[in-house]
C-alpha cells in the first residue's frame, strides 16, 4: 500500500497536479504550508518530472522509507545544451497517519 501512495504522489507531481499531491503530505506538514502555496512552489521549480517507479520499502509498524526512481529533466543554467535528463535514486519516508500512509520530507524529519 505504502509503494503505491508513493508512486501515486509523484505521478500527480509528473502530471502537473500538485495540489493533488499535497493529500499525500502528513498533516503536520500540510499544517506549515497550505494547499496553493505548495502547488505554486512546485511548479516554480526548475526541474520537470517524467516518470516514476517505487522500487522497495523497508517497514516498521508505522513507518516506511520507500526508495524510488525517478527519471527527470532539467535546462542548466547556462549549459548551452538544453535540459538534461537523467535518472535519481531517492528515499522517503512515509508514516502510518490513521488508516493511511502519508509522507513526511526530509526537511521535517
Amino acid at each position: 500500500q505504502v509503494m503505491k501512495r508513493a508512486g501515486e504522489r509523484w505521478q500527480y507531481l509528473i502530471d502537473g497536479q500538485p495540489e493533488r499531491a499535497w493529500d499525500y503530505l502528513s498533516t503536520g506538514v500540510q499544517s506549515t504550508e497550505s494547499r496553493e502555496d505548495y502547488a505554486r512552489g512546485m511548479k516554480q521549480r526548475p526541474v520537470h518530472w517524467l516518470a516514476v517507479e517505487p522500487l522497495e520499502a523497508e517497514c516498521e509498524p508505522t513507518r516506511c522509507d520507500v526508495r524510488i526512481k525517478l527519471e527527470y529533466e532539467i535546462t542548466i543554467p547556462g549549459g548551452g545544451a538544453g535540459p538534461t535528463r537523467a535518472p535519481a535514486w531517492i528515499y522517503e519516508r512515509w508514516i502510518l497517519q490513521g488508516r493511511a500512509w502519508v509522507h513526511v520530507p526530509k526537511d521535517f524529519l
